[in-house]
């Protein structure tokens, strides 16, 4: 997931039913990002994704996310 967090115009991004527990990057016109039915643990943005409108985590295994994180969205 990493590599692809660098792809300039990715727009939507799914990835549920993977097998990713930790993400820490960010993207530059993401809009879509679902990692549902992911064992995601860890979960960050770098830097700001105003673009950002649908972020789906459900049933990851997520005991908190970091307070920064809502600024960046």
């Amino acid at each position: 997931m990493d590599v692809v967090s660098q792809l300039p115009k990715l727009e939507m991004l799914m990835l549920g039913h993977n097998s990713i527990s930790a993400f820490e990057g960010s993207f530059a016109r993401l809009k879509v990002l679902y990692l549902n039915h992911n064992p995601v643990t860890r979960f960050d943005l770098n830097a700001p994704v105003p673009t950002l409108s649908v972020l789906n985590l459900a049933s990851a295994k997520l005991s908190q996310l970091p307070d920064a994180l809502f600024m960046k969205m």
